[in-house]
């Protein structure tokens, strides 16, 4: 896009503002007099206006004055989006208020089960962190889960029900510097940090869970976020990556989907089989 406006720009700069070096003299071609010959040649006026085009961005690109306001252009492109390139990779106020509103994990507070604590990073930064705790905390593993792009915790609650129930774990899930009420921006480095003070929080700092037992879990984002702890750690323990980034696909505004609705389809899909058994087994008879 950028080059597509600095073309577009050279041909509304040709038109209406010419080179100076060429201005006296725009038409007839001052910088190649045979074209002159040409240009009084008979032609259709779509033919007559692309060489006319043609040559004027030719007479163009060869005005100093424009090729260093081009580069200048180009270079001050490049700077911006280096500069502002974090804005188009995270999405932490997506949806809307995600950074201000979240659903209350009500289930879960009636058991005593949840805990909300605030990690802080190597460089300062304050890390908001849910802690669901199993009955039998220290006699089961955790699974550090670290989230998808884009939206808070909150958003996660059916995927922790579902680690929570399913798996009989504990689930801790950190907010990434930026998102939710954790401080400061989101960043590459800053996130790195963010995965290493969540883990480092579990295995020095947690008393009541067993730092033997901790499965490093990610997806999406979370999954880059994993695989760079895992390998500053790769002799510790299990990890699983589910869904990682595989390389920079366009950045995904949308949080990741509930499972409940996959588990209807399973559970529906379970109830058909099971039908069908029941009905091989009546002919059989």
């Amino acid at each position: 896009s950028v080059f597509i406006f600095v073309f577009f720009f050279f041909c509304f700069f040709l038109f209406f503002f010419p080179c100076p070096s060429h201005a006296e003299n725009r038409f007839p071609f001052s910088f190649c007099p045979s074209l002159n010959d040409l240009y009084r040649i008979e032609m259709s006026a779509a033919a007559s206006f692309a060489l006319e085009v043609g040559v004027g961005v030719f007479e163009v690109l060869w005005c100093p004055r424009l090729l260093s306001f081009s580069a200048g252009m180009l270079g001050l492109s490049l700077l911006a989006l280096y500069k502002y390139q974090d804005h188009l990779l995270y999405f932490p106020e997506f949806p809307a208020g995600s950074r201000s509103h979240f659903q209350d994990p009500i289930l879960f507070k009636r058991t005593n089960s949840f805990e909300e604590v605030f990690v802080k990073a190597e460089d300062g930064v304050s890390l908001q962190c849910w802690l669901f705790k199993q009955k039998n905390v220290g006699e089961v593993p955790t699974l550090l889960y670290f989230h998808e792009n884009a939206g808070n915790l909150s958003h996660r609650l059916d995927n922790i029900q579902d680690f929570y129930k399913n798996l009989e774990v504990n689930v801790f899930i950190v907010s990434y510097r930026g998102y939710g009420k954790s401080d400061s921006t989101p960043s590459e480095h800053g996130l790195r940090l963010d995965g290493k003070a969540a883990l480092k929080y579990l295995l020095y700092t947690r008393k009541d869970i067993d730092p033997n037992r901790v499965i490093v879990f990610g997806r999406s984002l979370g999954g880059a976020v994993a695989i760079e702890l895992c390998a500053s750690i790769a002799e510790y323990g299990p990890k699983y990556i589910t869904t990682p980034l595989s390389d920079l696909p366009p950045p995904s505004s949308t949080p990741r989907p509930p499972p409940r609705k996959r588990r209807e389809e399973e559970e529906k899909r379970k109830e058909e089989e099971e039908k069908e058994e029941r009905e091989e087994e009546k002919e059989e008879e």
